[in-house]
């Protein structure tokens, strides 16, 4: 692969890891605790096929694209303020109503 379509290639791949790992967030601050990991686990197995692909024998190849890419990165695990917020309103919100569908089961964070 030419070096500048690996650069690009990459750069695109991880914005889409970027916009994955927000979608992610999105959904596990706002969707009911089956649906968040059922669609967390398809966000993964898309994620696992950009990097390992798409993104990991690029920057094999072309190492000094994936040194660019460091230096550019931020953290993956920075919540935005308006997501922190929806958390926050949610936590301190009332209990749902005895019957209501959309009732958030328990989680246990190991």
């Amino acid at each position: 692969m030419k070096a500048d379509t690996a650069e690009r290639l990459a750069e695109r791949a991880l914005r889409m890891s970027d916009e994955l790992n927000e979608m992610a967030r999105d959904i596990e601050a706002n969707e009911p605790a089956e649906e968040s990991v059922r669609l967390k686990h398809a966000i993964g197995r898309v994620m696992w096929a950009v990097y390992y692909d798409i993104l990991k024998p690029t920057l094999e190849e072309h190492p000094s694209v994936g040194r660019e890419a460091e230096e550019e990165a931020r953290p993956a695990t920075t919540l935005g303020a308006a997501l922190r917020a929806a958390r926050l309103a949610r936590k301190h919100a009332a209990p749902p109503a005895p019957g209501d569908e959309r009732r958030r089961q328990t989680r246990v964070r190991r």
